[in-house]
């Protein structure tokens, strides 16, 4: 890692750069960022009705991504105890399903089930947030490939003003670095 004097010099007035890619906008905040470099944000679902939309998703760096929930956490801090009864009590039973097919029809990864079940909550920086995702929406993108995302909302029985926002972030510096295989695709891929 280069002095942040010196890195400002060279890269500090090209980052962050924003591209309109696909349904989404990318966010690139360059090569110093230790993770999550790439941003490509869908815009808010919100979990009180039932929805299905399909987005279209550009081609992408050819890095290790994750299709997530971006979800807003109430408060200003991230306290456990609030944390799991909003996650257990607010979405527990909401029901989300994504699926990515590439630009042949091809299916990348498909995941559905219950936010309070079958999803990893993580908690990164941001104090009033949680990435919510599963390992198998993890993929490589292919280079110059194209996606399209299809994203379905089952909401719980109880009503929620809760929303998300969907997005695929990925890449830097402490990130894995995808195998060199190009047929490796997702994670699913690898454990066969």
């Amino acid at each position: 890692m280069m002095p942040r004097g010196l890195y400002q010099v060279i890269y500090g007035w090209r980052y962050p750069t924003v591209r309109d890619c696909g349904d989404a906008v990318l966010t690139d905040v360059g090569p110093g960022a230790a993770g999550d470099r790439y941003v490509a944000d869908f815009g808010y679902l919100a979990f009180g009705a039932e929805t299905e939309t399909t987005f279209k998703l550009c081609a992408l760096p050819r890095e290790w991504m994750a299709l997530g929930l971006d979800v807003e956490l109430p408060g200003k801090d991230r306290l456990d105890v609030e944390v799991n009864q909003f996650k257990e009590g607010t979405l527990h039973d909401v029901k989300v399903a994504v699926s990515l097919a590439d630009q042949n029809g091809r299916t990348v990864l498909t995941h559905e089930g219950a936010l309070g079940e079958s999803w990893v909550w993580s908690y990164g920086s941001a104090l009033n947030s949680a990435f919510v995702y599963n390992q198998y929406t993890m993929f490589i993108p292919r280079r110059g490939q194209t996606y399209e995302l299809r994203v379905s909302v089952v909401p719980a029985d109880r009503s929620t003003d809760a929303r998300a926002r969907l997005v695929v972030n990925g890449g830097g510096w402490k990130a894995a670095s995808p195998p060199s295989d190009g047929d490796v695709e997702t994670v699913r891929d690898l454990i066969k």
